[in-house]
């Protein structure tokens, strides 16, 4: 593979992928004021004696208010998820993919045990995938970010990454789990009023925290992809100019 090469292809997908975290910041904004005004709702509501039937039923008419407006969003962030969520995933891994590849040449005699591969499959690894990839990442960006005045503020970027993207990831995980048990509910067990503003109002938190965190995630990303895509600039012009320099050589004849 040409060597210029590599660094343009990981630049190009960097454009895309930069452009995607932004709007998947916006995304992030966005349901987080979503889940914000849902718990507000919800927990604005007060529990009736399940004995008085009418205020019961005001009480149920007013949360499936809630929950109906809640579902709109649900279609809709599921839309917008299908969009942004998968093409931002699938740059991600293809951009850390390129970047592996790039360190591998830009510094070969200390990125010689980088398996750009290897990297990739390890996110997808339990156990493996808490610590490893985290190890590449940061070499990477060690590797392509090394001013002396700053690196510890740029180590501190990576952990907060990294640290950030692992608990969001593991609630995400237990939000699915939670999903799945509901689906799997048998239809006897019935909750009282109580109960279920209790169950809405637990979601909605973990919901909110999650998406805090993504949010700090996907900034402190941005943030990565910046500086790293500063230096891929950097790489490509040199050798442009080494380039156009000796295309201005004269041949002896």
């Amino acid at each position: 593979m040409n060597t210029p090469n590599i660094y343009q292809k990981a630049y190009n997908t960097y454009k895309y992928l930069f452009g995607i975290n932004i709007i998947y910041i916006i995304y992030c904004c966005y349901t987080l004021i979503n889940e914000s005004i849902i718990y507000d709702n919800v927990a604005a509501l007060a529990v009736p004696n399940e004995l008085d039937d009418i205020a019961s039923l005001n009480f149920v008419y007013e949360l499936t208010n809630i929950c109906e407006a809640s579902l709109f969003n649900f279609h809709f962030e599921m839309s917008m998820i299908f969009v942004i969520w998968v093409s931002y995933t699938i740059l991600f891994y293809v951009w850390w993919f390129r970047m592996a590849q790039a360190a591998k040449e830009y510094a070969p005699s200390t990125t010689s045990n980088i398996k750009p591969g290897f990297f990739i499959g390890s996110f997808f690894v339990p156990i493996l995938s808490w610590f490893y990839p985290y190890t590449y990442i940061k070499r990477i960006f060690n590797i392509f970010c090394r001013p002396s005045d700053s690196q510890h503020n740029f180590s501190l970027l990576v952990i907060i990454f990294w640290i950030t993207y692992a608990i969001t990831t593991a609630i995400t995980s237990h939000q699915i789990r939670n999903g799945l048990k509901e689906i799997l509910r048998p239809s006897s067990e019935s909750l009282t009023l109580a109960e279920v503003k209790s169950e809405i109002l637990r979601e909605s938190q973990i919901s909110i925290i999650n998406q805090s965190i993504d949010l700090i995630s996907s900034i402190a990303f941005a943030f990565i992809l910046y500086y790293i895509a500063q230096s891929l600039i950097s790489i490509i012009d040199k050798h442009k100019n080494t380039a156009s320099h000796n295309s201005e050589i004269p041949t002896p004849e």
